[in-house]
């Protein structure tokens, strides 16, 4: 099985990463990672969902991230749990829901695509789009 969500704690230089398999369990677990040793790890990953806190810098890892094909969810801080802390079906059940939202995501973007193709294809939404 593979890693299919990354939840990092993102803090000034040591940061805590858990990822989970799609049964959520934990196949990731560094409670401890250097701050130069954050891309390297998340970059040999392949690409998956991944959950941050937005704070001031989640926005530069997630850019970051992102170029290495994973999807980042930033999320406000009241929202965010510590998941070593919930019971292990807890944990089943949040990754489930988010390896569900992520292929909702997926789905979205694939419609996305057709309806920009069927409208790139068809005179009256090439007319609609001049103006």
């Amino acid at each position: 099985m593979s890693i299919i969500t990354v939840g990092i704690d993102l803090a000034k230089s040591v940061f805590a990463v858990h990822g989970v398999n799609d049964s959520g369990k934990a196949e990731l677990v560094k409670p401890k990672v250097q701050r130069d040793d954050l891309l390297p790890l998340i970059a040999q990953l392949p690409p998956c969902l991944i959950g941050m806190e937005a704070c001031s810098g989640a926005h530069h890892w997630a850019r970051l991230f992102r170029q290495y094909g994973h999807t980042v969810k930033l999320m406000a801080p009241k929202f965010v749990a510590h998941l070593e802390d919930l019971p292990g079906y807890a944990n089943l059940c949040v990754g489930d829901l988010l390896a569900h939202a992520d292929e909702l995501d997926k789905k979205i973007s694939e419609y996305d695509r057709a309806i920009a193709k069927a409208a790139r294809e068809d005179a009256r939404s090439k007319r609609l789009m001049q103006r």
